[in-house]
């Protein structure tokens, strides 16, 4: 008679070869997952290098522009005048086209003692005016402006300051009179 549980002989010589294949198997797909994930993970490793990279370049860009920008602001004719005499209609007249037309977002002018003349924000062609901080002198950029600091790449100072909950990447500079 035979047992309740007697497996057959082609069950007995397959089983072996059945647990061989899952095994071969679960090998195989954990060393091609893990393959995969190193893939994955150095891919977004080199993204996100990639992306710190166009970042810094993009405030590169940024800072240039704004300096090339603060460089024709300085020179306007009239503006010294209008700083010098406090003249917020005629700074606005002076700074206001080109603050739209280089799409400028924010333009503020102090005077030589620090204290803050006019700020402008400019959206698309809409102007409006800007609340002005009145420690604006204390700012690292301006300081060094007004006490006449200059380095070895000039007279400019570029600073990421958190004005009034905003940060914004100002670029202070010094206007000139002649020599003054």
């Amino acid at each position: 008679q035979r047992r309740r549980f007697a497996p057959r002989l082609s069950f007995k010589i397959t089983l072996p070869y059945v647990i061989l294949a899952m095994l071969l198997a679960l090998a195989t797909i954990y060393i091609v997952a893990r393959a995969q994930a190193s893939k994955v993970t150095s891919e977004f490793s080199r993204q996100v290098t990639d992306a710190r990279v166009r970042v810094g370049d993009s405030i590169v860009q940024t800072e240039r522009a704004q300096i090339d920008n603060v460089r024709t602001l300085a020179r306007i004719a009239g503006l010294p005048e209008a700083l010098r005499s406090a003249d917020e209609q005629a700074l606005t007249t002076l700074v206001a086209p080109f603050a739209v037309s280089q799409r400028i977002e924010r333009i503020i002018l102090v005077n030589s003692a620090g204290r803050p003349i006019l700020g402008i924000a400019s959206h698309g062609s809409e102007l409006k005016v800007l609340p002005l901080d009145p420690n604006i002198g204390s700012w690292p950029g301006v300081a060094a402006v007004l006490s006449k600091v200059s380095d070895a790449k000039g007279d400019k100072f570029v600073d990421l300051i958190n004005d009034q909950g905003v940060q914004v990447l100002y670029t202070s500079a010094p206007v000139y009179d002649g020599n003054t």
